[in-house]
């Protein structure tokens, strides 16, 4: 009889509670820091769901609704409306079977859709493998260790500010729920974990008695031992953005633990020479026959998800595979530029992001507000200048267009070429006068870009909307790279 445990709603609902509580711990800690310069804040959602935002730090997992479930249909609107109100943007993270068809259906009605998956992994405590003799884990106790800590920590992550990520997280040390671990493999820093418990209600007798699942990360199996125990541990390749997952089952009694935790041993970074190489009509197999291939090749692939191979020019009797970089920019992917994409950036390059400017004397929250303000007499467009994207969108409604619009001295027909060129003039402010929305759309690079959405609209379509980023992209990319005068 399989041991595993099986899903039932309440240990889902037990894994979403652990997750929040895991999550929140988190951002409590950064919350703390003086003058709360992240932007934390969060709310309760429905029953027993949570609403986060880190305005100021575009991770998932912090701008997120989280635990929705039957029945709180009616808590979506006001979510959303608090984060329009503070300037954030989220995203709802729904569990199949904790959900009903008004939840789903509400928020269809806001304009989301099914974009992704997140995986939670569990275990059950107790047999455990042996441990791994060449890794060697301590307990995280003064501030000495800890720098080795943080430095496993970002090396594992690829972070690129770790200065800034260490004075963000300096507070970790002292918190009394967190217990900090340091994985080393020949006396040198090579992982890093945390055992966050913060939040979380002990096991009930009978999980104790039963041996009740535990929420950890998984993937690929790896165990550590510490002090006598197993520990969740996530692992993360030194060489790449990409996470490499193990799950680890604690023998603690307590029956929930969420971990974080990365790094992989520097000897695997490198593929073994002599590894068995199969040639397919369409493809090259690489066959690790070894452990020391196995975790080598692992390690490459971490480092190289999603990545595209050119073979270099023919020389010799010999074969190379050379990196281009990640698929989307070797291929040049186009990006989809909408308000609800899952990346951050790219919303911020979209016309509902909150980034005030001034044109013409009158100053729009957002490009949708001064689009929207179009369809008003002159005299009513500063109250739909002052509303954000979402709300000047919903004012719309009460205000159909006409044939044409006045602006200034002006009387444009709608949809026409006139009229669109008011939305680059906007597009151009935004862009000249908000540094970060700047950024975001020249990080596309020479990408194309488009605009594609549930119904395309009649006044200005998504492909004259998609030009109109890439032309003022092509401008300001210039003004970028331009000598400066002598």
């Amino acid at each position: 009889m399989s041991t595993q445990p099986v899903p039932s709603l309440d240990l889902i609902r037990r894994t979403i509670d652990t997750e929040a509580a895991y999550t929140l711990s988190r951002m409590r800690v950064l919350e703390a820091i003086a003058g709360n310069p992240v932007g934390i804040a969060y709310r309760k959602a429905g029953k027993n769901g949570w609403a986060l935002m880190a305005r100021h730090l575009p991770v998932p997992s912090f701008n997120a609704v989280i635990g929705l479930g039957p029945g709180d249909d009616g808590e979506v609107e006001g979510v959303l409306r608090w984060y329009a109100d503070r300037g954030g943007n989220t995203q709802f993270e729904i569990v199949p079977g904790l959900d009903d068809a008004k939840l789903l259906r509400e928020l269809a009605h806001h304009g989301y859709r099914h974009s992704g998956f997140h995986a939670s992994v569990i275990a059950r405590p107790g047999d455990a493998v042996a441990p791994d003799p060449a890794i060697d884990v301590e307990r995280v106790s003064d501030r000495a260790t800890f720098e080795h800590f943080l430095d496993a920590y970002i090396a594992g992550r690829s972070l690129p500010d770790g200065e800034g990520f260490k004075r963000n997280v300096r507070p970790w040390l002292d918190q009394r729920d967190w217990s900090l671990f340091l994985g080393r493999v020949g006396g040198k820093p090579a992982a890093a974990a945390c055992d966050d418990r913060s939040g979380l209600p002990r096991a009930r007798p009978a999980d104790r008695a039963a041996g009740a699942p535990v929420a950890a990360c998984g993937g690929a199996r790896r165990k550590l031992r510490v002090l006598g125990r197993d520990v969740s541990l996530k692992l993360a390749s030194q060489h790449g953005a990409r996470r490499h997952d193990a799950s680890i089952r604690p023998r603690a009694v307590d029956a929930r633990q969420r971990v974080m935790t990365v790094g992989i041993p520097p000897q695997f970074a490198a593929i073994c020479s002599t590894m068995k190489t199969l040639l397919k009509p369409d493809g090259i197999v690489l066959v690790p026959e070894s452990d020391e291939e196995c975790a080598a090749l692992s390690a490459w692939k971490a480092a190289h998800d999603d990545f595209a191979f050119m073979l270099a020019a023919n020389r010799g009797t010999g074969a190379m595979l050379t990196a281009l970089g990640p698929c989307a920019e070797a291929c040049r992917e186009p990006i989809n530029v909408w308000s609800q994409s899952p990346d951050p950036q790219v919303r911020l390059i979209a016309n509902f992001a909150p980034t005030p400017f001034e044109i013409d004397g009158a100053r729009y929250a957002s490009v949708e507000s001064f689009w929207q303000s179009l369809r008003f007499p002159p005299q009513d467009r500063a109250r739909i200048a002052a509303l954000d994207g979402a709300r000047a969108k919903h004012a719309s409604e009460e205000q159909p267009y006409g044939d044409h619009i006045v602006y200034g001295d002006l009387a444009i027909p709608v949809g026409t070429w006139g009229h669109w060129q008011l939305m680059k003039r906007a597009c151009r402010a935004k862009f000249s006068q908000n540094a970060d929305a700047r950024a975001a759309l020249l990080a596309t690079g020479t990408r194309p870009l488009i605009h594609k959405v549930r119904t395309d609209s009649r006044t200005i379509p998504g492909a004259v909307m998609a030009d109109i980023w890439i032309a003022v992209r092509t401008t300001m990319g210039r003004r970028e790279t331009a000598e400066p005068e002598e």
